[in-house]
């Protein structure tokens, strides 16, 4: 308790804002087993937070970047308290209950008066600093209360007596409020059933999501927040990009320091290479009704069941493999045929494969069951990046290229190799001949894994992390976390290779030795599928030519070309992928991937909204002079609205 009131006064003195980092330590002591820490430390960071927004409303002489990214501080902080102070009433625990209960209205009366005091309008501090207005801070209470274990009368009593007898405005949000949080709390609730406990009453278990064949979905996501805590390095990069951190992390992750899991930029937060502001998206707010849904957390229900189709794509390759096998070894005399038959389908099962696999990563980082990680992309080569490295080399690339024709603008990108091959030379038109020179490798670099999935682009990544410890040290957790998943992985891959070897040997008549035969068509379709999937993702998306090819709304001017490569990578649900790619990588967290989006809501009604985002903007202005990309998405959304309007 005294520690609390000694960080709580050195935060709130007049030295105060150079010592902000020390609020890590009242987070901190909020996991305390003594709740009377817990409560203490909360309430102080509540007193803390509201101290340092009044001063930032008031600060004169502040540059602006420097007061924009301590209103981003604040606005995380706050939301970090929020999910404490939920937690706290999720907790089935009486005392916490009450905790959380009493907090909550100490917190909505506090910033009542802020507000009343404040230069700024309630909608202005919820915008700047992630002020949540008064019934929206009380429905989630109500429903963290009613979706508990445990429902105690003395929970009741206080929100009673102190609550809804002291305040008409609770009153009427509760009641407001009533309906939403008894639907919620349907959703859990099963049958009660007694418990000993004279406090209160226990719910029934929650049984599995119809999603999920084999994991309920609200244990799904309390194992997903263990999980990120454990893959630190994968919050921290998620962190660093522009929409700043996975909505299903712990709000109370941190950004790293460490060079490769952040961005590199000034202390005026430029860019070393550019020496543009690192962007800050341009988030509708308020939200319009016709864009929420692609801001809207994806439910632990859609979550399992994506994981639930990436493990079907892996059955679907092994069945073909098996089919393939008993083809050759049913008609030896018609190879080509059982090849052509067996390769052009396997091709496009791996496309899907990259797909997904991209959708997951961006919207359900980590699999509810730990073997679904080894099934990703175990024939992509014959050995490559497990899952979680696979997840941060990807992170790393969102968090370094921003804008799409501008890459490693914030720190090295893993895929620069492929962006410096298709625009080394400057403008494509006077340069045409000397692309022909490096374009013409581009699928041949895929073809032989220098992708994501890759064997060569694994030994690149390698090569960079993890970065070494102190004093030129091996790094901490190399030993005990990265060679173990390295190992295992590839002994995976390696076993599914093994089969495929000896499914070429005596089922097809033939001597161990000549398993190569056997293993050689089916790699080869394996990698003509990866490498076409990499490339749209790619080097499509980031180059100068498609995206001025995109400028000229050729959903309008070439339908027919649109619907073919709809249908090349798996629909049109994928293809706004391809067509909206700057809107992924301003919102890689927010809202994920547009095929994800399309899966649940209808590629058109994901269209639409895309549109929408891009005519709004993707990123707020800040005064530096438009990006060649920039200009290119003013052009194409203004074709694109009118064509909406036709």
């Amino acid at each position: 308790m005294d520690r609390v009131s000694e960080l709580q006064g050195q935060l709130l003195s007049p030295s105060g804002q150079q010592k902000l980092n020390e609020i890590t330590e009242l987070f901190e002591l909020c996991e305390s087993e003594d709740l009377r820490v817990v409560v203490a430390a909360l309430s102080a960071i509540g007193k803390v937070l509201a101290h340092h927004r009044h001063l930032a409303i008031d600060s004169k002489d502040m540059p602006k970047e420097g007061l924009l990214e301590l209103a981003q501080w604040l606005k995380r902080q706050e939301e970090a308290l929020r999910q404490l102070l939920l937690q706290l009433a999720a907790s089935g625990e009486a005392k916490a209950q009450l905790g959380a209960v009493r907090l909550t209205t100490s917190l909505m009366k506090d910033e009542a008066r802020e507000i009343s005091a404040s230069k700024m309008s309630g909608s202005e501090l919820a915008r700047h600093f992630g002020l949540l207005p008064p019934e929206q801070r009380l429905q989630e209470i109500l429903s963290e209360l009613l979706l508990g274990p445990r429902w105690h009368s003395q929970v009741v009593d206080c929100i009673s007596s102190e609550c809804l007898s002291v305040y008409a405005d609770l009153r009427h949000f509760t009641l407001s409020n009533l309906r939403s949080c008894a639907e919620q709390a349907g959703k859990a609730l099963t049958k009660p059933v007694c418990d000993p406990n004279p406090d209160g009453w226990r719910m029934g278990e929650a049984g599995h999501s119809k999603a999920s064949i084999f994991y309920g979905a609200d244990e799904y996501l309390a194992e997903l927040q263990k999980k990120y805590e454990r893959d630190h390095e994968i919050a921290a990069l998620k962190l660093a990009q522009p929409d700043e951190g996975d909505p299903h992390a712990p709000s109370s992750m941190a950004k790293s320091k460490e060079k490769i899991l952040s961005v590199e930029k000034n202390d005026q937060n430029r860019s070393l290479k550019t020496g543009r502001l690192f962007p800050i998206p341009n988030k509708p707010d308020p939200m319009p009704q016709n864009l929420a849904f692609l801001f809207t957390k994806i439910t632990p229900e859609q979550m399992v069941y994506m994981w639930n189709v990436l493990t079907a794509i892996f059955v679907v390759q092994c069945l073909m493999i098996l089919t393939y096998c008993a083809s050759l070894a049913t008609f030896p005399e018609h190879y080509w045929t059982c090849t052509l038959l067996f390769g052009a389908p396997f091709a496009y099962i791996c496309i899907q494969q990259i797909y997904i696999d991209h959708d997951v990563m961006h919207g359900v980082t980590f699999p509810p069951y730990e073997f679904q990680k080894f099934l990703t992309h175990p024939f992509s080569d014959f050995f490559s990046l497990p899952w979680e490295e696979f997840v941060l080399e990807h992170a790393r690339h969102h968090a370094s290229t921003v804008d799409l024709l501008m890459q490693g603008e914030f720190g090295w990108d893993p895929e620069e190799f492929h962006y410096a091959l298709q625009q080394w030379a400057g403008p494509m038109g006077p340069n045409w001949y000397k692309y022909l020179l490096t374009v013409p490798w581009i699928p041949v670099i895929h073809f032989f894994g220098l992708n994501d999935t890759g064997a060569l682009f694994a030994v690149e990544w390698w090569l960079s992390f993890p970065e070494e410890g102190g004093g030129g040290k091996c790094n901490r957790e190399f030993w005990s976390k990265w060679f173990p998943r390295r190992v295992k992985h590839n002994a995976f891959v390696l076993f599914m290779w093994t089969c495929v070897w000896l499914l070429g040997t005596w089922p097809l008549g033939r001597p161990l030795s000549e398993g190569w035969r056997f293993v050689l068509p089916v790699t080869c379709s394996a990698r003509v599928g990866f490498s076409l999937a990499w490339m749209f993702i790619t080097n499509f998306t980031h180059s100068l030519p498609w995206n001025k090819f995109l400028a000229n709304d050729p959903g309008r001017t070439w339908p027919l070309l649109h619907n073919l490569m709809a249908l090349a990578v798996g629909g049109k649900h994928r293809w706004n992928e391809m067509l909206f790619h700057d809107v992924h990588h301003a919102f890689p967290n927010a809202l994920g991937t547009l095929s994800q989006r399309g899966r649940f809501h209808g590629w058109k009604k994901v269209h639409d909204a895309s549109v929408e985002v891009l005519y709004r903007g993707l990123w707020k202005e800040n005064g530096d002079e438009e990006t060649e990309m920039q200009k290119q998405q003013k052009k194409r959304s203004l074709l694109m609205k009118q064509s909406q309007g036709q």
